[in-house]
């Protein structure tokens, strides 16, 4: 059964300032659900992340430039998660027609924090592709698309974010539209912004999909690195997916008062859960290790390895690329090296 609210707005023409009354039905709307779908998000944003940290820390113990913006994603995507689910937990204490206010000037903060968040998970991203893409001439072009256009992106996402939060002002009734002034967007402008963030995230998903996609396809990598790359590629074209999917749901981007609320929602969990996926891909990029050290306590387990041994001088080594079986027997010593983040486990040696 829908509800009737009731809100009072400001508006601010020159020095003076009117206020009306707006009163509106609201179609009902169970927002413990996204409360639950919040926690969803940060559940699989935070398992990804802590695979990575595992095993970058803890199993290589190697920390690379993209796991450190990748670290800054993950806090922000925190401060991201905690405002999706401030909204409706606010909603769902105080009542919407209590809560409208404060719910419009989180969702401004939430855009601001989008921003950032969006721009670090694709520079950390396009970090671990840049790896993947080798430095030779013959690639020179892909790899200055790829920083081109993540570049470009990186900026145009914190500012349209940071523009749509200041877009009124900075003061509180400004954040939360309370008092809408004539230095505010008018909606045609706002809807225009985030349709270019859309599209524009849309071409760096997809540049970020189909550049390695080319580089696979010409045989510039390894077998091993065809393998660890394919999984994020296809992650990232899943985040490719949805982002082009939620564009049609840009209509329900702009909060025109209490009753836009249940549409603004649904708009709002896409944007998030698309950030969720890029995370996921970018974490998920640097866990095979952990995959192959899980498969071989599993299945006792075949695996792609280096062996290292001193070579006839007694001082320098020669490594040959073999796959091995691991057993209880009598051992070697053996590395087992990912191609891409160049990082190594160390089986220890028996006498």
């Amino acid at each position: 059964m829908a509800a009737t609210v009731t809100e009072t707005f400001e508006v601010q023409v020159g020095p003076t300032i009117s206020s009306y009354v707006s009163v509106v039905e609201v179609a009902p709307v169970d927002y413990g659900i996204y409360v639950g779908l919040g926690f969803l998000a940060f559940f699989l944003g935070t398992v990804t992340f802590g695979l990575r940290m595992y095993v970058r820390s803890v199993m290589i113990k190697t920390f690379g430039l993209d796991d450190w913006i990748l670290v800054a994603a993950y806090v922000t995507f925190v401060g991201l998660v905690a405002l999706f689910i401030a909204i409706p937990a606010e909603i769902l204490a105080h009542g919407l027609q209590d809560a409208y206010f404060t719910s419009v000037g989180l969702s401004n903060i939430w855009l601001a924090v989008y921003g950032v968040v969006s721009a670090l998970v694709r520079i950390a991203t396009a970090a671990f592709f840049l790896r993947v893409v080798p430095a030779q001439t013959l690639y020179k072009w892909h790899r200055f698309v790829l920083i081109s256009v993540v570049s470009a992106y990186a900026v145009f996402s914190v500012v349209v974010g940071f523009v749509l939060l200041g877009q009124c002002g900075m003061t509180w009734p400004e954040v939360n539209m309370k008092l809408y002034t004539d230095k505010c967007f008018d909606t045609n402008t706002m809807y225009d912004l985030l349709w270019a963030l859309a599209v524009a995230t849309a071409v760096a998903d997809w540049a970020m999909t189909l550049i390695p996609i080319a580089v696979v396809f010409k045989g510039a990598m390894s077998t091993r690195t065809k393998r660890t790359s394919a999984p994020v590629i296809l992650l990232a074209a899943l985040g490719g997916i949805v982002s082009i999917i939620r564009i049609p749901f840009n209509d329900y981007f702009v909060l025109e008062g209490p009753q836009s609320m249940p549409h603004y929602m649904i708009w709002l969990t896409l944007a998030l859960y698309e950030m969720c996926i890029a995370l996921a891909a970018t974490s998920l990029a640097a866990t095979r290790p952990l995959l192959q050290k899980w498969l071989g306590a599993k299945q006792g387990s075949s695996a792609y390895a280096s062996f290292t041994r001193p070579n006839a001088y007694g001082k320098s080594t020669i490594t040959v690329m073999s796959k091995i079986q691991v057993t209880r027997g009598p051992a070697v010593t053996t590395t087992l090296k990912d191609d891409i983040a160049e990082e190594v486990v160390q089986i220890p040696e028996e006498a």
